[in-house]
């Protein structure tokens, strides 16, 4: 399993969406709106595939949440039930559920969606 690899296909995803996608943390020193943290865990299935778990909160800074759901709207119409045929795998991704996540300031609002990539490699 090569980790690198998932984490340039992953990254280059997000950012053809939003270019303000960022692995764990936002280190910007000027944030821009609406943006986006993802973090992921991996799973070998088997020898020739891998599945990982991917959580993306995206950020907004505003009292509407518009952005942020048309940012989520951009993700599933780019990624959900997708196959993406690479170099060394064939990734299918899928949407699996999104919600609200409260931040306790009305302005800054935070919404979470969660992806499943399975990986087959191609040996």
């Amino acid at each position: 399993m090569d980790m690198k690899f998932f984490a340039r296909f992953l990254n280059q995803q997000l950012r053809l969406i939003n270019q303000e996608s960022y692995h764990k943390w936002n280190w910007s020193e000027t944030v821009v709106y609406p943006y986006l943290v993802y973090s992921y865990t991996a799973n070998q299935t088997d020898e020739i595939r891998n599945t990982f778990n991917v959580t993306i909160n995206m950020f907004e800074h505003d009292l509407s949440d518009e952005k942020l759901l048309d940012l989520e709207s951009d993700i599933r119409n780019q990624l959900d039930r997708t196959k993406h045929i690479l170099d060394e795998a064939i990734a299918h991704v899928r949407v699996n559920q999104s919600m609200d996540i409260d931040t306790l300031d009305d302005k800054l609002k935070r919404r979470e969606i969660q992806l499943t990539v399975k990986l087959d490699w191609i040996t």
